[in-house]
């Protein structure tokens, strides 16, 4: 499932308007491959008779909220499709995971995931080398580069554990190409500081010999950065530590509706049926340069000062949201169809990238203050089972433990940049809270 983070555009269109097709819906390789992992783990509870272990208080609290808060709602379908995702990764995904430990291999899923990274960074790599490839589109299998950036942040701690204690030559070599390789395609800011985040509270963790070296090869990398990459690793990580918008305000925002639109696709499939055609599309990989089929004249009266990014500005859009519904929220998914209305001060002008969100004032602004302390209950909960298992970090489990709580450490930080539950990463990051689940039964046992 977190192998190839494929997402699919399934439509039945009318061949007299191909317009507006008559059904439509984006699934995820990652669902598909949920619904059979459920289907089979129902038959084996039918054969067997087993009983069932349910996700942990805090998890069971969190979906609860985001169920309830179709009370206020201003789109029930809008709150259904984020409600059947939270049921879907929280509760189903978790419960199969944590209740078939029995024949989950700790190593297989570990390699697993490696593999996954190794996958998407030799793809990005491939995209970041072709000439005068935008920074947006150096993204692996994923949407853009931001959706990698919160990948790779989750992953990149299991990868330096690896490197640190692995006994393996071929390993080590492996897992030094990998960081070498996230270190070259990161164009994500936010993800550069978040994977920092998690590598801090790793090497902090592990013996003062280990955070010494850390530190001296930050600071290293850090002085060598500017001279050794290129520019377009610099200018995001400019961008990124600035709060004001970055050249042109007409340009950022003909450029946000160019990452909207189409960035290529590859038709997977295409057949006539009963007058219509089912046509499953999916984006392509290496789309280099951005379509300029959007242009205009639109805020070219704002050209001159400085103006406050527009992520920063849906901030305060959403803390305005949570004062005015402070209690339960507007509902879970309605996020998007109501902030345009809080913007009060600012003009809003929306030029941020696509995944360039706040998660923690969205799930304030939508299931309200009690989802927001759920949430953070629901974060710290694993951090802290995770965290009980690195005593001992000469055992397997015990460095594994280590590597999920930089993870997570990770998330903790990103989760102020990037919105965590995209269906291209809330598997992983689901998988991340069941594997300190799991590491911890084996550490009873």
């Amino acid at each position: 499932m977190i192998v190839f983070p494929l997402s699919m555009n399934i439509a039945l269109i009318s061949a007299e308007d191909p317009g507006h097709p008559l059904i439509a819906i984006n699934l995820s390789l990652a669902d598909i491959f949920i619904g059979m992992l459920l289907l089979l783990w129902a038959l084996k509870l039918f054969k067997g008779r087993t009983p069932i272990k349910l996700s942990p208080l805090p998890v069971l609290i969190f979906v609860g909220i985001g169920l309830f808060s179709f009370v206020n709602a201003y789109s029930i379908s809008e709150w259904a499709k984020e409600a059947v995702q939270m049921v879907e990764y929280f509760i189903l995904f978790y419960m199969a995971f944590i209740n078939n430990l029995s024949t989950v291999s700790l190593s297989a899923f570990k390699n697993t995931l490696l593999l996954s990274s190794s996958i998407n960074l030799i793809i990005a790599s491939v995209q970041y080398m072709i000439p005068d490839s935008d920074a947006y589109l150096i993204r692996g299998l994923f949407e853009n580069h931001n959706i990698l950036g919160t990948f790779l942040c989750i992953v990149i701690p299991i990868i330096y554990i690896e490197l640190i204690y692995s006994i393996r030559i071929v390993r080590k070599i492996w897992m030094a190409l990998l960081l070498i390789l996230s270190i070259i395609v990161l164009t994500s800011g936010s993800a550069i500081l978040s994977a920092l985040a998690g590598l801090c509270v790793v090497s902090w963790r592990s013996e003062k010999k280990i955070f010494v070296r850390f530190l001296v090869i930050v600071v290293i990398t850090a002085t060598l950065y500017p001279f050794v990459l290129p520019s377009k690793n610099v200018k995001a990580v400019k961008e990124f530590s600035s709060g004001y918008e970055q050249g042109s305000i007409s340009k950022n925002y003909y450029r946000r509706l160019s990452l909207l639109g189409d960035l290529g696709e590859m038709t997977l499939l295409s057949k006539e049926m009963s007058g219509n055609y089912l046509r499953i599309k999916t984006r392509s990989f290496f789309t280099v340069k951005l379509l300029e089929s959007v242009k205009g004249e639109a805020y070219t009266d704002m050209e001159t000062g400085k103006h406050i990014k527009n992520q920063y500005l849906e901030m305060q859009a959403s803390l305005n949201m949570l004062s005015e519904h402070s209690l339960t929220g507007v509902g879970a998914g309605n996020f998007q169809k109501l902030i345009s209305n809080y913007y009060k001060g600012f003009p809003k002008i929306n030029t941020a990238e696509p995944n360039q969100h706040n998660s923690y004032l969205i799930i304030g602004s939508t299931l309200g203050i009690l989802g927001l302390a759920a949430f953070f209950w629901l974060i710290f909960f694993h951090i802290q089972m995770s965290f009980s298992g690195t005593t001992n970090v000469s055992r397997d489990t015990g460095y594994m433990s280590l590597a999920i709580t930089g993870s997570l450490t990770s998330c903790l930080v990103n989760c102020f940049f990037s919105w965590i539950f995209h269906s291209g990463i809330c598997v992983v990051f689901v998988s991340m809270l069941a594997f300190a689940c799991m590491i911890k039964n084996i550490n009873k046992n």
